[in-house]
Order: C-alpha cells, then structure tokens, then sequence
C-alpha cells in the first residue's frame, strides 16, 4: 500500500489489499522465524551463564540474553496451597494465586532446600529463552 489513502478505496479494493498485505506478513514472518532461528542456533553455544552477555559473532557484535524458562504444574500447586492452609500457614507466602497457580522464581531461589525439595514435582525448567540484539558499533 504505497502512498495509498485507504479512506479513498472501495470495500473491494480494501479487502484485496488486506488479503495481499496479510500474504505477505505471512510469508515475511515465516521467512523472520527461519533467520531467527539460524541465529539463535549459532548464539547458543557462546552463552553459558543466565544473563545478559555482550558477544562478536564473525565480526557482528551482539548483545545476548539467557533467561529460565520456568513453568508450574498449577493443579500439584493447588493442592500444595490447600495442604499449607491446612497445616495453617499462610499459603501465599509461597505461591502467587492468580488465575492458575504458580511461583516466583526469585522466591524459589531464596527457599531451603527442603522446602523447594516439596515444591520441585510442580516445577518444570524447560529450554531457556534466548534473545539477542544487534549492536551498532
């Protein structure tokens, strides 16, 4: 849609620029997830560490992120709030209800082992998350 008012197209012509426009958005994401991922593969090895890292990469600068990718198993956590609240101890200094339960994960980091030992059956650490963003030089 260069220098195209839409306010001046017909419905027609609204509708087979959308559906043109939305081909290529498509076409165009697909194409965006194909190179991110051929990124992400080649940056992976270079971070070890959760956090942000500063990397050259072929003479490409970059700035790399790392970070856990943590989900709960909210029903197991639903039945740990309850156990808590029976053994009556107050429940949401552990877990954050919100629509489904779950924890923070800089709370969890902070427990004794043996309490995060009744906990890690909910917890699951999946693939971190990678991002990363090119540097100017």
């Amino acid at each position: 849609m260069e220098n195209v008012d839409p306010k001046k197209l017909t419905m027609v012509q609204l509708e087979y620029s959308y559906k043109r426009a939305l081909e290529l958005h498509k076409k165009h994401k697909a194409d965006l997830d194909v190179l991110k991922a051929e990124i992400e593969r080649r940056i992976k090895p270079l971070v070890n560490d959760y956090g942000t890292v500063e990397r050259e990469l072929d003479a490409v600068k970059m700035k790399i992120v790392k970070a856990k990718n943590i989900s709960w198993n909210s029903d197991m956590l639903a039945e740990l709030y309850e156990q808590i609240e029976q053994d009556e101890a107050d429940p949401t200094l552990y877990i954050k209800e919100k629509k489904e339960y779950t924890v923070l994960e800089n709370s969890y980091k902070s427990w004794s082992d043996e309490l995060k030992a009744i906990f890690d059956k909910a917890r699951t650490e999946k693939d971190p998350k990678i991002s990363f963003e090119f540097m100017e030089e």
